[in-house]
């Protein structure tokens, strides 16, 4: 039991997640009711919910809700595949889920009682609901949204399946509910989209599945419904009916939304505050000044994302010191507003709840500023302009005063209904604060730089500004239209108001002439500014200069305006040629801390659109002119130029003196000139000098053409419609250029239709106040579009380039070319600015002005589009619509590069597809078909197949008063499943009659219209027709079946008024029949109109109506209704009579003398050549074309060409001259087709546009040319009519003809009168020609079989001599030559021995001869000879040709091997064989040239090499084969010699023993070319030594021994030898050491003393004796480290063995070891007498000393080396 539950669960849990995915439950086994359980339901993945993230913290979600184009409308849901069909018994079935918003991906499914979605901040999701309904009444489904989740649109596809189950009025929106609790939510004043609504269907209605979009925690257009966790049931549906068997069903599912992501609390300051600080970091304020501070510091105080918001209570907190003034907000803030623009102030110790809930107590020396606005849908103040402004007064705040003003905190809570609110927290580290500096007031102005600068140690008061680059305009407007020349920036950084200045402003000062100013902005304040008065400007003057006489005029005025103008001063009009050139006026001061301002145009599109916008002040002041030539200066360039067009302000002070300053903006200068440069830079600097602002203005010397404006976004541009239905007036939007874009001109616009399906327009001009100024006149509709001409609309042919990508695809073009009224060409054809203000558009004429910040003025193209089933497909194409404006231009055009593209479509036609056309746009959304389509068409009968017409509101089916109309039915299964079988039902019109809305959607019927007969088209297999004869209207369709009705089978003796009876007629398919996907069914049927004889009152009339259909989707049968079909009356009728012209006068006689013409085919074209309609003449040669516009008094009527066929052109050879009778001309002078164009129903011979046909004879004559190879030319023969000048059937000359090669030598003589009027006997025609030079001719042939005119050529001989220049003119032969005639060859041959060539058997004709090939070994001689034949077997001499030998030049190159260097100096031979031909030597270049060298082969050969080279005799081949050629015989590279360079190192004192370590150095000059050391043989080896002299040179000895330093002069002569230095001796370094030998204690000199001099390891090396002196002398000590150790005491002395070191390391050193002192050994010692005891005794006492002392020495040695 519990897996069974199990089952059934996870199939229920299926059922509810997928319930369009895969089949439903059979009626059989009835399908559990999903409501009966409840799961909660997290719907995003974690992919979701960072998406979801992402687009809420982007900041941009209001723009992405509202710029979502395709939710503009709810649009039926793709069915991936279709549900089974439900049976009137199956239960009822209420489901929704959270789909996508492309309606693919589910998101949730909503549950009984509901279930929990986890979602986020301004999530938008397609509601989808799937209701089954059984047997019953009163079937409704109520979807109710609950505050914070709102609908996106009330907009739904009307031609859906599901909403045409929908009964009339059946949708009742939210604002149309009766129950309060089921209207949208209002809350605080404010209203939201929410509610309730109902959609009911009718009572057969068993299944639907519908869409709903909504948004969840945003808004859509009402109000932003957020900041709520949760909202429980924020969506719920609920389905209700009355069963069949009694009673009441209600099922609901509903879905609780937990929202993340919600919108948090900012604080701190915004703006430029670094800038504004000082260089202390406060903001400077001037002690005790009467202006209020604050204006520029704006606090950040509210919502991260700063839209609109419901709010129960919103406050902010600043903390001042107590004695500062608050002075009200600098701007007005839409929040704290009325009531809530005071704030409350508590005082110190009073308390104040903060946000957290923490007590706040107002600190001693401040106030507490609490502004709050409560219950109220507002905006908060995060990065808008909340500025509190204050006042510091002097006795409170003296000069150094600091003044702190910070946040202290900021509360914001959401409303809630569902919960209680919360104030949002917010990061308190980044509250704002900002403080005041008080300081002594100066003054400082600057001009063209910026009030707070950038870098505080190093301000600029004088700048330049070159960043304006100007272009002359759009094509047609390069030197009329208005562009920016530049601006200043003016104020005063000081805390001081200035002294009273003037300002003086000179226009293009170096009178460079490529502009002219019209406009000034006029630096002052205008008005009341941020607490300053009004600029008192007075002496006001202006100077004019006039371009075309270079003259200038002055002018003064009072009270000048800030938008000052050329026409200020002139008045209204276009003064061309008038320009600013100097203006000059006084003002009272420029106040403290403030830029001077002036006011944008005001750019919102409102009531004051393109005036000065007082709420948005700007601190430039520009101005503006237009361009006089195509001069370029380039952008960026500046200083003093002359060619610049520079405009300088210069500000003084009133009535001063001024110094005459240079180098203005220095930091330092030397002002005074006495050396010592002062600071230049300093505040105040303006109190006593003028100040100087240069703008330079650069000129592209270009036109350029913005083409779509660069705002992209916000476009209405989709055209959604369900494949096979039909969309009408869909808006396809086009922006134009806005402000600083320029003006353009419209030319055409191309509109694709991909898949070919029909399309029909209307264009809408809405120019957004920007042409008002000017064209009062103007009427404004609804929408704020004005009146304008609509454009000629016409097919033009698809490109290749179109069709490779669509391959049905059709273009429109609609051509504004016809819109030349200047005021409706102004009023539809020009767009942009081209001016700047809105004052300057009411005084010149025709101009525009910008109101809009995104465009100034927008176009729309309004479309019907009838989809087409068979080709249109599922999905998006884009880039419909294509802008072309008028480009034509002398100057050079750039293009914008976002309003343009290429026309990759080539869509003008014109092959190219390189040119550029504005930025396309226009969707086309096919969406998936959901039902069968059935389109109704009609054309008049004799119209072609391409002139059906399904009505779309404008299209409609053009008719005659007197006409056979065709009328098509088309029955489309567009979808992807089986259609059970259809029934058709139409209207036949009958006046008056009303068949309902439904059906006729414009009403009753207002003509007749007659069946003609049955069905004309062929009648499916297995469909019948049936037809109800005076059958009345009734709209209810189920009634039409109680009507009477006859088969098509039981009509076949049915009279013209059974037929003119019928009412209604209806198709049934075959009984079990399917209309499969795809499947297409067509019926037609013929009606008459027999209104001719009352024309006048049947023009115009129009009657509208759709089939009606009867078909199962699968769910049961409904019905449903057709696109309609419109038929219009147009009882215009032109006409004529088609005869034959037997006497050829062109006049219409009696009918029994020249026979009417039946059977004549006549064909109606419009003005573009499309065939309109087709007439053939009835048995009295008449014909008729119905339906055409009547002449009216206010329309233009359109323009008609009509072409007539000849019946049989071998009984009528011509038309007849077009002139009397005759309205027609021959088309191309032949006799199958004549026209006549430019025709109007209101032409004076609209219906006598007759035709005559006659007849005539003709002579063919043709060319023979009796040589295949005959120069063909064009021969003129004339034709003779009995032997005179033959005269044709209009009596004019007869023209010669020309038989020529493109007409295959042939020609005729047509148009031939037969007879002679005068003789009446046949006319005999000759021709003849004049012969052509070169030929003979002969004509044979007769008048009657043709005459043919046979010409031969004539032929010659030429002869030609060929001889040598260098050897007596002698014959040569091989020389070949070629006859030419101009480029082609006629022959070629070669000379013999006799040096001759004959070129034979030449064609008559002028030739030249050219040499194309000397002889071997000669130079080509390739003069041409000019001949001529004339006479034929005449041999003609065209010359002697003569030529000399080639010769040429050889040249070999010598470098070095190694560095390539070139060598001079290198003999070479140029050798032929063993010959020698030449020779010559390389010059500095290394290059040895032979020159004059004859043709042939040779080889060059080395003889001798540069000095210190090796010889390289390898051969070089060299070939002349050129005449003056040069030939390059290659490189030689020779190495250079080399040798070895050896010497011996031995020791001098060793017997020369061989001595290693010895280091040498090779040198040549100073360079040391190399290095060596001598081995343990004492050798040393310089290897790879170059040729040349060196010096061998010791340097460095081996260890010990003395440096030799003689050097040793070595050279390397021969390559590859040794050459031996000798030997090199050293000997050892030797030196001497001495000491002195003293008593210890008398310091007497002791002679006697023994010493022994031991090396490092102990060995006796020499004895020494201190002499008489004391003096220890050893002289000659070798190198080394020595001990010198006392061995013998002097007698009577002490020995002293303490060893003493050193070293003997230079030659000749001498080391003084000083005083070796002894001490004397006492009196009583021991004397050793001759007893050999005693000695021995004293001997080994000795001995113990002796061992004792050498322990100590070495002891001592080994403490050494231990140290």
């Amino acid at each position: 039991m519990k897996l069974r539950n199990a089952v059934v669960s996870a199939l229920l849990t299926l059922a509810m997640v997928v319930p369009m995915a895969g089949a439903a439950v059979a009626a059989e086994e009835p399908a559990p009711n999903p409501t009966s359980n409840s799961a909660p339901v997290t719907t995003e993945t974690e992919k979701d919910v960072k998406e979801d993230t992402e687009k809420a913290e982007s900041g941009k979600k209001a723009e992405e809700n509202s710029a979502g184009d395709k939710q503009d409308r709810a649009a039926t849901p793709e069915v991936t595949a279709a549900p089974e069909s439900r049976s009137a018994q199956a239960q009822p079935v209420i489901e929704a889920q959270l789909m996508d918003l492309e309606g693919k991906a589910v998101k949730a499914q909503l549950a009984n009682p509901s279930a929990d979605v986890d979602t986020r901040l301004g999530t938008d999701y397609l509601v989808r609901i799937h209701a089954v309904f059984p047997a019953g009444s009163e079937k409704k489904v109520n979807v109710r949204l609950k505050y914070g989740v709102q609908y996106r649109t009330h907009k739904y596809d009307t031609t859906a399946g599901w909403y045409l189950a929908l009964k009339e009025n059946g949708l009742t929106e939210p604002s149309k509910q009766s129950a309060d609790e089921d209207k949208p939510s209002k809350i605080y004043g404010t209203s939201f989209d929410d509610g309730v609504t109902t959609f009911e269907f009718q009572d057969g209605t068993q299944e639907v599945t519908f869409d709903i979009p909504v948004t969840v925690s945003w808004g859509t257009g009402n109000g932003i419904a957020d900041g709520m966790p949760n909202i429980p049931e924020g969506v719920s549906v609920t389905q209700s009916f009355l069963p069949e068997s009694g009673g009441t069903v209600d099922n609901k599912v509903a879905a609780n939304f937990h929202v993340s992501g919600l919108r948090g609390a900012v604080v701190g300051i915004t703006g430029n505050l670094a800038q504004m600080q000082n260089k202390r970091g406060h903001i400077s304020v001037p002690v005790d000044t009467p202006k209020v501070v604050g204006h520029d510091v704006i606090f950040n105080a509210g919502l991260s994302n700063n839209s609109n918001a419901l709010l129960d209570d919103y406050f902010v907190a600043l903390l001042a010191p107590a004695k500062a003034e608050y002075m009200g907000l600098g701007n007005p803030s839409p929040v704290f507003a009325d009531d809530a623009a005071t704030p409350k102030v508590l005082h110190a110790g009073e308390h104040f709840a903060m946000s957290t809930g923490a007590d706040y107590v107002v600190p001693e020396g401040n106030k507490l500023y609490v502004w709050q606005r409560t219950k109220g849908y507002m905006v908060t103040e995060n990065e808008r302009s909340f500025n509190p402004t204050w006042r510091f007064p002097k006795a409170d705040f003296p000069t150094g005063s600091i003044v702190e003003i910070k946040e202290i905190d900021l509360g914001v809570k959401f409303h809630n209904p569902y919960e209680q609110s919360m104030y949002l927290p917010y990061n308190q580290n980044q509250l704002g604060k900002m403080s005041y500096e008080i300081v002594k007031p100066y003054e400082d102005v600057y001009a063209n730089d910026v009030l707070y600068p950038q870098d505080k140690n190093n301000p600029v008061w004088e700048g330049y500004i070159a960043d304006n680059n100007v272009y002359m305009g759009a094509p047609g407007f390069e030197h009329t239209q208005e562009r920016t020349f530049g601006y200043f920036t003016i104020g005063n950084r000081g805390t001081a108001n200035s002294r009273a200045k003037t300002i003086i402003i000179d226009y293009d000062m170096n009178d460079t002439h490529v502009g002219g100013v019209t406009a000034q902005t006029l630096p002052f304040l205008s008005r009341p500014y941020r607490g300053e008065e009004a600029t008192k400007v007075t002496d006001f003057k202006v100077v004019l200069w006039d371009s075309k006489t270079n003259k200038t005029t002055e002018h003064t005025m009072e009270n000048p305006p800030q938008r000052f103008r050329v026409q200020t001063v002139l008045g209204k009009g276009n003064h061309e040629g008038i320009f600013l050139k100097h203006i000059e006026y006084k003002v009272d001061t420029i106040p403290a801390k403030t830029a001077w301002v002036s006011y944008p145009t005001n750019l919102r599109a409102d009531g004051d659109a393109g005036k000065e916008d007082f709420s948005s002040p700007s601190e430039s002041f520009p101005y503006y002119g237009v361009v006089l030539n195509n001069t370029k200066i380039e952008k960026g360039r500046w200083g003093d130029d002359p060619s610049l067009f520079k405009t300088r302000i210069r500000i003084e002070n009133t009535g001063a003196e001024e110094p005459n300053w240079h180098y203005r903006n220095q930091a330092v200068w030397d002002t005074n000139g006495d050396g010592i440069e002062e600071p230049y830079q300093y505040e105040g600097r303006s109190a006593d000098h003028v100040t100087l602002g240069d703008t330079f203005t650069a000129f592209t010397g270009k036109s350029f053409i913005q083409g779509h404006g660069s705002t992209t976004a916000w476009h209405n541009q989709d055209i959604e419609v369900l494949k096979g239905k039909q969309k009408r007036d869909a808006e396809v939007e086009y922006f134009m250029p806005k402000d600083g874009e320029g003006i353009e001109s419209l030319k055409a616009v191309y509109m694709v239709s991909p898949y070919g399906s029909d399309m029909s327009f209307t264009m809408k001009y809405r120019p957004v106040s920007s042409k008002y100024a000017w064209d009062t006149d103007v009427q404004e509709q609804p929408g704020g579009y004005v009146d304008g001409e609509q454009p000629d609309v016409y097919e033009v042919p698809a490109s290749d380039a179109l069709k490779a990508q669509y391959p049905n695809a059709k273009v429109y073009k609609l051509d504004f070319s016809k819109i030349t009224d200047k005021e409706q060409k102004y009023r539809t054809r020009i767009w942009g600015p081209s001016v700047a203000w809105r004052e300057a558009s009411e005084q010149m004429p025709y101009s525009i002005y910008p109101t809009f910040w995104a465009y100034t003025g927008e176009t729309y193209l309004h479309v019907n589009y009838t989809s087409d089933p068979k080709k249109d497909k599922v999905g998006t194409v884009d880039q419909l619509m294509w802008y072309e404006f008028d480009t034509d231009t002398k100057e050079d055009l750039e293009y914008s590069s976002n309003g343009f593209v290429s026309d990759k479509w080539d869509l003008n036609g014109n092959g190219s597809t390189e040119d550029k056309l504005g930025l396309p746009y226009g969707v086309l959304d096919i969406k998936a078909p959901t039902d069968v389509s059935a389109q109704s068409a009609a054309k008049m009968a004799t119209q072609p197949e391409t002139r059906y017409v399904t009505y779309d509101g404008v299209k409609k089916a053009v008719i005659g008063a007197e006409s056979n109309v065709d009328y098509r039915l088309v029955a489309t299964n567009p979808t992807t499943e089986n259609v059970k079988g259809i029934q058709l039902y139409w209207p036949v019109p009958k006046k008056g009659f009303n068949w309902g809305e439904r059906l006729q959607p414009d009403g009753a019927f207002k003509f007749d219209m007659y069946l003609t007969g049955g069905i004309k088209s062929q009648l499916p297999e297995g469909y019948k027709v049936y037809y109800a004869k005076d059958a009345q209207p009734v709209q209810n369709e189920l009634k039409w079946a109680n009507f009477s009705w006859t088969e098509e089978k039981d009509t076949k003796d049915w009279k013209r008024a059974d037929w003119d009876a019928v009412t209604m007629v209806k198709i049934i398919s075959p009984e079990d029949s399917v209309l499969a996907p795809e499947e297409q069914q067509s019926f037609v049927f013929n009606m008459a109109v027999r209104d001719g004889e009352n024309r006048e009152e049947v023009n115009g009339l129009l009657n509208v109506y759709k089939s009606a259909y009867l078909r199962d989707l699968g769910s049961g049968k409904t019905w449903a209704y057709g696109e309609a079909v419109g038929i219009v009356i147009n009882s215009g009728h032109i006409g004529g009579t088609v005869w034959f012209d037997k006497d050829n006068d062109s006049k219409l006689d009696a009918a029994d003398a020249e026979p009417r013409i039946a059977g004549a085919k006549v064909e109606l074209y419009d003005a573009r050549g499309e065939l309109v309609d087709t007439a053939v003449t009835d048995k009295n040669g008449a014909y008729s074309f119905e339906g055409l516009q009547i002449p009216t008094d206010h329309a233009t009527l359109p323009q008609y060409s009509l072409k007539v066929y000849n019946p049989d052109t071998a009984k009528y050879s011509r038309f007849v001259a077009a002139t009397n009778d005759m309205r027609f001309t021959a088309d191309n002078e032949g006799n199958e087709t004549a026209s006549v164009a430019d025709v109007n129903t209101g032409s004076k011979f609209a219906n006598a546009l007759n035709v005559g046909l006659t007849t005539s004879t003709s002579v063919k004559v043709k060319k023979n040319w009796a040589d295949k190879n005959a120069q063909k030319k064009p021969i003129t023969v004339k034709l003779l009519a009995d032997g005179k000048e033959a005269k044709d059937l209009d009596g004019k000359a007869v023209p010669a003809v020309t038989l020529s090669e493109e007409g295959a030598w042939a020609g005729e003589f047509n148009n031939l009168v037969i007879n002679n009027a005068q003789t009446d006997e046949a006319v005999k025609y000759t021709v003849e020609e004049q012969t052509p030079s070169g030929f003979v001719s002969a004509v044979t042939g007769s008048q009657k079989d043709g005459y043919t005119v046979t010409n031969t050529i004539i032929r010659g001989n030429i002869v030609v001599h060929k001889v040598s220049a260098d050897k007596g003119d002698a014959p040569l032969a091989g020389a070949k030559f070629e006859l030419r005639s101009g480029d082609s060859v006629i022959a070629s041959a070669v000379t013999g021995k006799d040096g001759k060539v004959t070129f034979k058997d030449v064609e008559f004709g002028s030739y030249t001869v050219v040499e194309t090939a000397a002889p071997e070994g000669y130079v080509l001689n390739a003069k041409p000879l000019d001949v001529s034949v004339k006479e034929n077997g005449k041999t003609v001499d065209a010359g002697t040709v003569s030529n000399k030998l080639i010769r040429g030049t050889v040249k070999i190159a010598k470098q070095d091997a190694d560095s390539k260097k070139p060598l001079a100096g290198a003999k070479f031979e140029l050798r032929s064989g063993d010959k020698v031909v030449d020779e010559a030597t390389t010059d500095e270049d290394g290059v040895a040239t032979f020159e004059k060298v004859a043709f042939g082969s040779y080889t060059v050969v080395e003889t001798a090499a540069p000095e210190g080279y090796v010889l390289n005799d390898e051969a070089h081949e060299a070939v002349i084969a050129t005449d003056g050629e040069t030939v390059d015989a290659g490189v030689v590279l020779n190495q250079k010699i080399r040798g070895t360079v050896v010497l011996h190192k031995v020791d001098v004192d060793k017997d020369n023993a061989p001595l290693a370590g010895a280091k040498f150095a090779l040198k040549q000059g100073d360079e040391v070319v190399a290095e060596a050391t001598s081995d343990s043989d004492g050798l040393v080896r310089f290897d790879d030594v170059v040729y040349g002299s060196y010096v061998v040179t010791e340097t460095e000895a081996p260890e010990g021994y003395v440096l030799n330093t003689a050097a040793i002069e070595v050279a390397v002569k021969e390559n590859g030898k040794t050459v031996d230095a000798g030997v090199v001796e050293n000997s050892m370094i030797r030196g001497s050491v001495i000491a002195l030998k003293k008593d210890a204690r008398s310091g007497k000199v002791l002679a006697g003393a023994q010493f022994e001099i031991r090396d490092t390891q102990g060995n006796v090396v020499r004895t020494v004796v201190s002499n008489d002196k004391g003096e220890v002398v050893a002289n000659d000590v070798m190198y080394g480290e020595y001990i010198l150790v006392e061995t013998k005491a002097p007698q009577g002395y002490k020995l002293d063995d303490t060893p003493h070191k050193f070293e003997i390391r230079k030659n000749l050193e001498e080391v003084d070891l000083g005083e070796i002192k002894n001490d004397p050994i006492p009196s009583k010692a021991l004397a050793i007498t001759g007893s050999s005891v005693a000695g021995m005794a004293v001997i080994a006492v000795l001995a113990v000393v002796t061992a004792g002392g050498l322990v100590m020495v070495r002891g001592s040695r080994a403490k050494q080396r231990k140290h």
